[in-house]
C-alpha cells in the first residue's frame, strides 16, 4: 500500500511539472500606440512604401525578447489574402512600442495591416496585433485584421504644355503634383491611342509603350521643363504626362505640339518715329503669324530673311526687336528696317 501511495504522489508531481512546463509561458498583450488610435499614415498613395506603422505590445515574455514584422493584404486575412506581403523581421529588442516600415502598396482601395510579434524561445509564442483596440488585450493567435487604410490614386501633373520652339525641338513644361512626385513623359504621333504604363514596371528614356503607333518615353525625372529634340520637322505630337511613384503611375494628362503653319498675311505699314541717336520707336500692322520680329541693318535694307529654326540677338550689323518696342542703334547711322511674321523661330514673310 505504501508503495502505491509513493507511485501516486510521484505521478501527480510529474503531471504538475509537465503542466507547468507547458503552460509556464505568459501570453503577451497589445494595444494601439499609447492607447490612442492606430498608428498609421494619414494619407497613402499608390506605389508608396517604407511608411511607418506602429503599436504597443509587451517588451518581453518571461524575459524573452521579441522580433516583429508588418503584414499587409487587400483582404482581412493578412498572411493568405490577395496581395499579402510582409517586411523583413526586425532585430530582437525589448521595447514596448514597436514600429515597422511598410511593404509597397501596389493597388488603390482598402488595405488591411497588422504586425506579427515572435518572442523567441518563449515556448514558440507568436502573437498578432491586428485589431483596433486602445486597451491592453491578449494578442491574437490568428492574423485576421480590422485595421484598414485607404490607398489613393496618384494625382496627375498639371499646367502641362508642349510647343515647337525650333523646327526640330519641342519645349515641354509642367507642374509636379502636390506630393512632388517625379514625372514621366511619353511622346506619341498626334491622335495615336496611348498605352497606359504598367504599374511596377520601370521605364527609362527611350523605352516604348504599346504596339503599332508606339509611344516613346522622352523624360522621367524630377524637373518641370524639358526640350525634346527627338521630333521631326513638320510632324505633330501628343505628349502624355504621368506622375511616377516607385514605378507606379497616375492616369496621365495630355498636351499637343502642332508644327507651325506658314502665315498667309504679312506684316505691313512698318514706320519709324521718335528717331534719336540711341533709340527709335517702331510701329506696324501685324499679319496673322503668332509673333513678329523686326530686323534693322546698318547702312542698307536687310536682304536675307532669318533662317528657320534659328534665334538671333543684336550685333554690330543687325538689330532685332520682338513684337514692337524700341531698337537701339547706338548712333551707328541709318538703319533701314524689315518686319517679319513668325511662329516660334520659323520665319516666313517680310515687308520692306
Amino acid at each position: 500500500m505504501k508503495n502505491h501511495i509513493k507511485y501516486i504522489v510521484f505521478l501527480i508531481s510529474f503531471l504538475c511539472l509537465s503542466i507547468n512546463s507547458y503552460a509556464g509561458w505568459d501570453w503577451p498583450q497589445c494595444r494601439n500606440t499609447n492607447g490612442g488610435s492606430p498608428e498609421q499614415p494619414s494619407t497613402v498613395y499608390l506605389g508608396d512604401k517604407s511608411l511607418t506603422f506602429g503599436h504597443d505590445s509587451w517588451a518581453t515574455v518571461n524575459d524573452k525578447w521579441p522580433k516583429w514584422r508588418m503584414w499587409i493584404s487587400t483582404d482581412a486575412s493578412l498572411t493568405s489574402g490577395t496581395g499579402s506581403q510582409s517586411t523583413e523581421w526586425s532585430s530582437y529588442s525589448n521595447i514596448e512600442h514597436k514600429t515597422s516600415s511598410s511593404p509597397q502598396f501596389t493597388s488603390i482601395g482598402t488595405w488591411y495591416w497588422g504586425m506579427q510579434v515572435e518572442y523567441t524561445d518563449a515556448g514558440g509564442t507568436t502573437g498578432w496585433y491586428c485589431r483596433n483596440d486602445a486597451s491592453w488585450n491578449n494578442m491574437w493567435g490568428t492574423p485576421t485584421s480590422n485595421l484598414t487604410i485607404t490607398v489613393n490614386a496618384l494625382n496627375n501633373p498639371s499646367s502641362q504644355a508642349a510647343s515647337f520652339t525650333e523646327s526640330a525641338k519641342v519645349h515641354l513644361t509642367w507642374n509636379k503634383n502636390a506630393q512632388d512626385k517625379n514625372v514621366m513623359i511619353v511622346r506619341y504621333a498626334k491622335g495615336a491611342t496611348p498605352t497606359a504604363p504598367t504599374g511596377g514596371t520601370t521605364y527609362s528614356v527611350g523605352s516604348t509603350l504599346g504596339g503599332g503607333n508606339q509611344g516613346t518615353v522622352v523624360y522621367n525625372s524630377n524637373g518641370t521643363s524639358y526640350d525634346d529634340t527627338g521630333v521631326t520637322s513638320g510632324n505633330n505630337y501628343d505628349y502624355y504626362f504621368y506622375s511616377e511613384n516607385w514605378s507606379y503611375y497616375s492616369s496621365g494628362v495630355k498636351a499637343t505640339a502642332d508644327y507651325p503653319t506658314t502665315p498667309t498675311t504679312a506684316a505691313s505699314n512698318l514706320s519709324f518715329s521718335d528717331v534719336k541717336p540711341s533709340k527709335m520707336t517702331l510701329t506696324w500692322t501685324s499679319g496673322n503669324g503668332a509673333s513678329r520680329i523686326v530686323v534693322a541693318k546698318a547702312g542698307s535694307a536687310p536682304s536675307t530673311a532669318p533662317s528657320d529654326g534659328s534665334s538671333y540677338t543684336a550685333n554690330g550689323v543687325y538689330l532685332y526687336a520682338w513684337n514692337g518696342g524700341t531698337l537701339d542703334p547706338s548712333g551707328l547711322g541709318t538703319w533701314p528696317g524689315v518686319a517679319m511674321e513668325s511662329i516660334g523661330n520659323n520665319w516666313y514673310t517680310k515687308t520692306f
